[in-house]
């Protein structure tokens, strides 16, 4: 390239710069902002009807706040069934991990409703599926406590019968596997 071609071409990559830095700012998440803010840790999210609701979040000290939003949005980026300290008890919960405006935790028992059926729909998806955004609802079941988990994708319910005949010990490996393939 001689010097008369690069100085012409010097405004003009100058001015493309601008515009893919513009761009970059356009593309910036909406939810990230300077200055002071809530902590982008995990936020945990306890799924059970036990406060009234069908899922809440704990403040500082403890006490449990409603989360009135029907449902959550974002990706899979991991599930556990974690032996958790609840109550002076050993108790199996299931960890299903979401990357959404922050990172959630969602927490059910291991056995609940919720859970199982949560699972059972995962356990039938691919793992491309779960390489995009989910949304998930709790809905709670007529005339008492139990809850379902509705999974969502592309705004299509993801239709996941199951019964107490259910394999669950392999549903709950099948799922598993499907979340960490999805990470690959």
């Amino acid at each position: 390239m001689t010097i008369d071609t690069q100085t012409a071409l010097e405004p003009l990559l100058k001015d493309i710069a601008q515009q893919l830095g513009a761009i970059a700012q356009a593309l910036r998440p909406a939810d990230e902002s300077l200055g002071f803010g809530p902590s982008p840790g995990r936020q945990y999210i306890y799924v059970n009807r036990s406060q009234g609701c069908n899922w809440y979040r704990l403040d500082a000290e403890g006490h449990p706040i409603a989360i009135e939003a029907p449902a959550l949005t974002g990706y899979i980026v991991g599930l556990e069934i974690r032996e958790l300290q609840r109550r002076g008890k050993a108790v199996p919960k299931l960890h299903l991990h979401i990357k959404a405006d922050r990172h959630y935790v969602l927490e059910s028992g291991a056995q609940s409703v919720f859970s199982k059926s949560l699972l059972v729909a995962i356990a039938q998806l691919q793992p491309a599926q779960l390489r995009q955004p989910i949304t998930l609802e709790p809905q709670a079941a007529e005339g008492n406590e139990a809850e379902f988990a509705r999974l969502y994708i592309n705004g299509e319910y993801v239709h996941a019968p199951w019964d107490d005949n259910s394999d669950f010990p392999h549903l709950t490996q099948q799922a598993i596997a499907v979340v960490q393939a999805a990470q690959n």
